[in-house]
């Protein structure tokens, strides 16, 4: 993630620190079924701040474009009336890895949803970013190291310290076979199982954890 800003950011600071003191609590009213838990979308997020940016003389604004024919550019700023500025600029693959009936590769999937889902993922997290919101579960960076978030944050040992945070494997072939059969029998086209998927921020059933799949199995065997 790269960072821009002015030459000078004083009075964009000054505002910032003082709006911050005044953001709203951050609501947690979006349902993710695919982790039972539930998490703050980008409206919550907005709803929240943007009062208290508007007063001191702030604003975001976040502006994506295609690159490389399979990713997205994110831009976000945050403006303040003096004319400071802050950005960060992300890039996300917005593309999807397609599978057979089998769980062989068929090709990939590079439309206007892949492409909406993660300009929606980059804006609501360079958000939180760019303000230091605290609206998501902490996962002690399991989630970067995995490719999508975990359920919690690590524990800390005895020593206060946490400890290296483990990775679980991901599933085998026979899982993923007896996933997509499980697909074929329910009647699900390659479109739902592909969101699905997306859900749990994997592009194909070969980056599934074995913590998912019990949860993934029962999916695909309900009746589509």
């Amino acid at each position: 993630m790269e960072i821009r800003r002015s030459e000078s950011i004083a009075a964009l600071a000054e505002a910032l620190a003082k709006a911050q003191l005044e953001f709203l609590p951050i609501a947690k009213d979006t349902n993710n079924p695919y982790y039972n838990k539930k998490y703050a979308d980008l409206a919550a997020l907005i709803n929240a701040t943007r009062p208290a940016l508007g007063k001191h003389g702030l604003s975001v604004i976040q502006v994506p474009r295609v690159i490389q024919g399979r990713a997205v550019e994110l831009s976000t700023m945050l403006l303040h009336s003096s004319g400071e500025f802050l950005a960060q600029d992300l890039v996300l693959p917005a593309f999807q890895t397609l599978k057979d009936d089998d769980g062989g590769v068929r090709g990939e999937r590079f439309d206007a949803q892949t492409i909406g889902i993660a300009i929606t993922y980059g804006r609501r997290y360079s958000y939180g970013s760019i303000l230091s919101l605290a609206a998501e579960d902490d996962d002690d960076g399991n989630g970067i190291s995995n490719g999508r978030p975990t359920n919690g944050a690590a524990k800390q040992n005895g020593n206060g310290h946490k400890p290296a945070a483990s990775i679980s494997p991901t599933i085998t072939d026979v899982e993923q076979n007896a996933f997509w059969s499980a697909c074929k029998k329910s009647g699900k086209n390659r479109d739902e199982v592909g969101e699905y998927l997306m859900a749990l921020h994997i592009r194909g059933t070969d980056q599934m954890l074995k913590t998912d799949f019990a949860n993934a199995l029962q999916w695909a065997l309900e009746a589509a």
